[in-house]
């Protein structure tokens, strides 16, 4: 998988073509089955080359994929899956903007004789906050180990993620998620992560308990969800991010469509 990054790193700079590996750094070694790759949004037509496939081969992207611009090409070699997400990030492909912003604050890492795009801290922790938090019951102990080790480093820059945080509607979902990294801190070590200054400058409220169980961490997710979509969403009709308050409104649409498909499969065997 280190090799095929490589390789798609190459391609990408022979092109001259902006992009950043959206996980791939922090969640090494530990990289699970889906690659993301952020590529800008006119990058459509080549993205079947970068990841080595005939342009004839490319998926017809589902409802979801659609909306999000996201095309995925499956890696059988690999046993991985590599997602194109085309100048936009977010489940509904809401963050165009904050997409652009990644893209111009990449950083660079290097693994063994590979060197590859990544994101900056700050922007790799608050893209977890919407991977993890947003529309998923769970989290994972890569997730929170790289959370807990990053903030205890004392890189991150607060000024900077709790303003990208406000810019793009997430800080309800930043306080959450950091609420449940302190929970979790807690009892593992018996003290706080965050100190008080910043968890009064996030504002936090009631997130509810998070606890470990069946190799994850549960949260509330039934009660947690709803609420930081609508945060969301009104905090892009408040910037006047119009576009993206339309995209949350098909919310509904692809979680009774997930839905459907999570009755439809032992029915029909479907995938």
């Amino acid at each position: 998988i280190v090799a095929l990054v490589g390789r798609i790193e190459e391609r990408c700079a022979s092109r001259e073509l902006d992009h950043v590996f959206l996980k791939f750094a922090q969640q090494f070694p530990d990289v699970g089955r889906d690659l993301d790759l952020l590529v800008p949004g006119e990058a459509q037509d080549i993205d079947a080359t970068l990841v080595g496939r005939d342009p004839g081969e490319t998926p017809r992207p589902n409802l979801r994929g659609r909306l999000a611009g996201t095309t995925s090409y499956p890696v059988p070699e690999c046993d991985i899956t590599i997602a194109v997400h085309h100048g936009r990030v977010g489940r509904l492909g809401e963050h165009e903007r904050y997409a652009r912003q990644l893209l111009r604050r990449q950083r660079r890492v290097c693994l063994g004789n590979i060197s590859f795009t990544a994101l900056c801290p700050e922007d790799a922790l608050l893209l977890q906050v919407l991977d993890r938090l947003y529309g998923r019951p769970t989290l994972r102990l890569r997730d929170v180990h790289w959370t807990i080790t990053t903030v205890r480093s004392g890189v991150i820059d607060w000024d900077y993620l709790v303003s990208a945080a406000r810019a793009t509607g997430l800080i309800a979902g930043l306080s959450c998620y950091l609420d449940y990294a302190d929970q979790i801190h807690e009892q593992l070590f018996g003290r706080a992560l965050l100190p008080a200054e910043l968890r009064q400058r996030l504002a936090g409220g009631d997130w509810g308990r998070v606890e470990f169980a069946s190799g994850c961490y549960r949260f509330p997710a039934a009660r947690v969800t709803g609420r930081l979509y609508f945060t969301e969403f009104w905090a892009d009709v408040a910037t006047g991010n119009w576009e993206a308050a339309s995209r949350l409104f098909f919310l509904p649409v692809v979680a009774a469509a997930a839905g459907y498909r999570r009755l439809a499969h032992p029915l029909v065997g479907g995938v």
